[in-house]
C-alpha cells in the first residue's frame, strides 16, 4: 500500500464512504417526485436512519479534508482534487451526510445522491465499532459497502422514478476516487449489475430501498 493510498483509507474510515453526484418519468398518479414531495421524502428518511445533512462548504472539518484530499491527489493516489471534492462528491461521516457545496436545497438530483450516502448511515449505526475499521482495511469490504449503498440508490430511482442505471453508469462505479484495487471494483461492479437486474424484476430488498417503498405507500393513502 503506498502512502498516498493509506492517507485515503485513513479518511475514508472517519468518512464512511463518499460518493460522486448523479448526473441529472413518474410511475403513479400520486405525486412522488415534485421538489415538496422529494423534500417530504428527505425528512422522512433522514428521521428514520436518524441521519442530519449538511453542505460541506458549511463545514470546518469538511473544508480541512479537502485540503489532505489535494495533497493526496497531487502524491498520486487517485482520489479527488480539493475542489473536486468539495463540488462533486457527497462525504458521509458517521450518522452525518455532508452534500455538496452549492447543491439546490431540494430536487432530483439531491435526492437521488442522498439514497447512497443514507446506506452509509444505515451501515454506521449497523456496526459502529466494525464498519470504519473494516472500511479501512478491505478493499473488498469498501466495495461490498459501495455496492450495497448504490443498490439503495438503485432501488429508490426505479421506485420514486422508473430509472435503472446505464451500462456505462455500472462499468464506470467505483472507477474513480476510491483508492481501490482492479478486483475490488470489479467485485462493486458485478454486484452493482445483479442489484440492477433485481431491481428491474421488482426486488426491493436494502434498507433505503425499503424505506423509499414505504414512504410511497404512506403517500398513497394520504398519511405524508
Amino acid at each position: 500500500m503506498t502512502f498516498p493510498t493509506f492517507l485515503f483509507n485513513t479518511l475514508a474510515s472517519a468518512l464512511g464512504g463518499a460518493s460522486p453526484a448523479p448526473e441529472p418519468s413518474p410511475m403513479s398518479s400520486t405525486d412522488f417526485t415534485s421538489d415538496d414531495a422529494l423534500a417530504d421524502l428527505e425528512t422522512y428518511l433522514c428521521q428514520r436512519f436518524r441521519a442530519q445533512v449538511t453542505e460541506k462548504g458549511e463545514s470546518a472539518i469538511m473544508l480541512a479534508v479537502a485540503f489532505v484530499f489535494g495533497v493526496a491527489a497531487m502524491l498520486g493516489a487517485g482520489v479527488p482534487t480539493s475542489a473536486e471534492f468539495l463540488t462533486r462528491f457527497a462525504t458521509t461521516l458517521g450518522p452525518v451526510v455532508f452534500l455538496p457545496k452549492g447543491m439546490e436545497p431540494r430536487g432530483k438530483h439531491r435526492v437521488l445522491l442522498l439514497l447512497h450516502e443514507l446506506g452509509h448511515v444505515e451501515a454506521f449505526w449497523a456496526a459502529m465499532l466494525f464498519y470504519p475499521r473494516a472500511y479501512v482495511q478491505s478493499g473488498e469490504f469498501r466495495g461490498t459497502v459501495e455496492s450495497q449503498a448504490e443498490r439503495g440508490r438503485v432501488e429508490g430511482a426505479w421506485l420514486l422514478f422508473g430509472e435503472l442505471p446505464t451500462a456505462d453508469a455500472v462499468h464506470g462505479f467505483m472507477e474513480h476516487g476510491y483508492a481501490v484495487e482492479r478486483p475490488d471494483i470489479t467485485l462493486a461492479q458485478q454486484l452493482l449489475d445483479i442489484a440492477a437486474t433485481g431491481t428491474a424484476s421488482g426486488v426491493v430488498s436494502s434498507p433505503v430501498g425499503l424505506a423509499v417503498r414505504d414512504w410511497r405507500l404512506l403517500r398513497e393513502r394520504g398519511q405524508r
